[in-house]
């Protein structure tokens, strides 16, 4: 994702691009999983079930922002029915 001003352009990144992005926006991201998990009255085992995880693992990346990689952001995601970029708005 791409600020021009105060929009937001999407577009096509690599892995290495992506992996990137998750690290540098860890802060923004766990804050936007635990705002979707209210907003949608989901706890961390729910979570965790959906991506095919345990629940440890879900805690380990909301409490220490680590442990998650592109594919796992993505099953968060979809979990969560959000494009992968909205993880990082």
């Amino acid at each position: 994702m791409i600020k021009s001003g105060e929009k937001y352009q999407v577009k096509e990144i690599t892995k290495a691009e992506a992996s990137k992005l998750l690290k540098e926006n860890m802060e923004i991201i766990i804050k936007n999983i635990e705002r979707l998990l209210k907003e949608k009255n989901m706890n961390q085992s729910e979570l965790a079930y959906a991506i095919g995880s345990d629940r440890q693992h879900v805690n380990f990346i909301l409490r220490n922002g680590k442990g998650i990689t592109v594919n796992v952001a993505g099953r968060i995601a979809k979990a969560l029915d959000i494009k992968l970029y909205e993880l990082i708005k």
